[in-house]
C-alpha cells in the first residue's frame, strides 16, 4: 500500500512538471503571437497615417559628404583641424575657442598633413605664448594663447586643450548634389 501512495505522487509531481512545461510553451507561442500582430498594427498604420506619428528618421549614408568647409585663408586649400571639444578651464578655453573653428596656422605655420596640430604644439614648451589663426563661421580670426601644462604626461609637455578633428581638402559645397 505504502507504495502505491508513493507511486501516486511521483505521477503528481511529473503531471504538475510536465503541465508547468507544456503552459510556459503556450505562453510563449501566444506572447509571440501577439507581439507580432501588434508590431504589424502599428507599422500598417504607419504606412496609412505617417502625419498622426512623424517622419521616420533616416540613416545616413555610409558615403554621405563630410559638412562643408570653406576654402582656408590666402587661397591654401582645406588643411586644417577643426575643434571638436574645448576642455573646460584649459588654456584654449580661457583664450575663448569654441567647438567649430577651424585652425589653420600655428605662430604663422600652416598645418598640414606632414605637420598635425599635435606636431606643431608639441614643439613648444609650457608657458610659450603661441599665435593661432583660426576661421568661426566666415571670419578669420587671431588668437594668442599660452600653453599649459599636459596633465596627463608629467607636465613637461605643451598643452593646448582641445580635441579636434584634422581636415584634409573636404568637398565643398559646390560640389555637392541637392536633395
Amino acid at each position: 500500500m505504502e507504495e502505491r501512495k508513493s507511486n501516486k505522487t511521483v505521477w503528481i509531481v511529473l503531471g504538475a512538471l510536465v503541465a508547468f512545461l507544456f503552459m510556459c510553451g503556450v505562453s510563449a507561442v501566444v506572447g509571440g503571437v501577439a507581439g507580432y500582430a501588434a508590431a504589424s498594427r502599428i507599422v500598417q498604420h504607419r504606412m496609412i497615417c505617417p502625419e498622426e506619428i512623424g517622419p521616420i528618421p533616416r540613416i545616413p549614408d555610409r558615403d554621405m559628404p563630410q559638412p562643408w568647409i570653406p576654402d582656408a585663408p590666402f587661397g591654401r586649400g582645406g588643411l586644417g583641424a577643426m575643434v571638436v571639444e574645448v576642455i573646460e578651464d584649459s588654456p584654449a578655453d580661457r583664450a575663448g575657442l569654441k567647438v567649430g573653428d577651424v585652425i589653420w596656422e600655428v605662430d604663422g605655420m600652416p598645418i598640414t598633413e606632414v605637420d598635425e596640430l599635435a606636431d606643431l604644439i608639441g614643439s613648444y614648451e609650457p608657458g610659450d605664448m603661441v599665435d593661432l589663426l583660426i576661421m568661426r563661421r566666415e571670419s578669420i580670426r587671431n588668437f594668442s594663447v599660452e600653453l599649459g601644462r599636459h596633465p596627463d604626461r608629467g607636465g613637461e609637455t605643451a598643452y593646448l586643450g582641445i580635441t579636434y578633428r584634422t581636415i584634409n581638402d573636404w568637398p565643398r559645397m559646390r560640389d555637392w548634389d541637392e536633395d
